[in-house]
């Protein structure tokens, strides 16, 4: 006699880079402002953030990269490039 198996709930499935890189980055900040740069590291991102530390080393390859993201979003408006005829 074979048993049936029960059916498995449905997985909840993220297409390609859909896994919101902006909020990796927001809870970065949060984390960043509570301990700091020096004692935080990619578990305590991925923990915070509520990923894989897979899923980080797959972006960027240490903290540092990923603090530079979290600055290069939150200043690029302030980075424009003088147009040619400025110049």
């Amino acid at each position: 006699m074979s048993q049936r198996r029960k059916p498995e709930p449905p997985v909840e499935r993220v297409a390609g880079n859909a896994i919101d890189e902006q909020h990796i980055l927001d809870s970065t900040y949060d984390l960043l402002l509570a301990v700091g740069v020096r004692r935080m590291t990619m578990a305590d991102i991925a923990r915070h953030s509520g990923v894989s530390r897979a899923t980080l080393y797959r972006r960027w390859p240490n903290v540092q990269s990923v603090v530079a993201a979290l600055v290069t979003r939150e200043y690029r408006p302030e980075f424009t490039c003088p147009k040619a005829a400025d110049v």
